[in-house]
């Protein structure tokens, strides 16, 4: 939120954030770190296996 405050000069509550994002279709993402001893290999191994449900 310090991007759109620094970008556009307007500041939102997280609450209201959400709302925003909502109603474009969007929705609010974090990046998720890698562990460094973290092996790549089995990393697309499992994402392979996993099954993704559909929260439509």
């Amino acid at each position: 939120m310090h991007y759109v405050k620094e970008e556009y000069d307007v500041e939102y509550s997280k609450s209201h954030a959400y709302t925003l994002l909502n109603e474009a279709e969007l929705s609010w993402r974090i990046a998720r770190p890698r562990h460094h001893e973290a092996d790549p290999e089995e990393e697309v191994e499992f994402k392979e296996t996993v099954e993704k449900s559909d929260r439509s």
